[in-house]
């Protein structure tokens, strides 16, 4: 089996993305911070799964957007759960950075799509 740099870019995504989703809330609310934690880590595991078995039928750059897409309600989420004070802020922060930095930054696309071997 051949892994491509594609692979290892969707692979690599999958890993850093969802990885602030699985740490947990630490909510205000006790009885259900426990409950929420594991709502959540297993929500960014069925994105993660979701995005592993749509990995091979789908181009790098169109990957990234789509994974992401499926992650960022899991960051509002956490969010709007009435974390700590400061823990919120980098809750929304992760996302925005990775948005502007990956997703919307079309360097980072154009350079998504040439991972792809070209089909002739």
């Amino acid at each position: 089996m051949r892994v491509t740099k594609t692979t290892v870019t969707k692979i690599i995504w999958l890993l850093v993305l969802p990885f602030p989703l699985f740490g947990g809330t630490g909510a205000r609310y006790p009885p259900f911070s426990a409950l929420f934690g594991i709502a959540t880590a297993l929500a960014a595991a069925a994105v993660t799964i979701w995005g592993l078995r749509t990995m091979r039928s789908t181009h790098a750059d169109v990957f990234i957007t789509r994974t992401f897409s499926a992650s960022w309600p899991l960051y509002l989420l956490l969010a709007a759960a009435g974390i700590g004070s400061w823990e919120w802020l980098s809750v929304l922060i992760w996302p925005l950075v990775i948005w502007m930095g990956i997703v919307e930054n079309h360097y980072v696309l154009t350079w998504a799509k040439n991972l792809e071997p070209d089909e002739e």
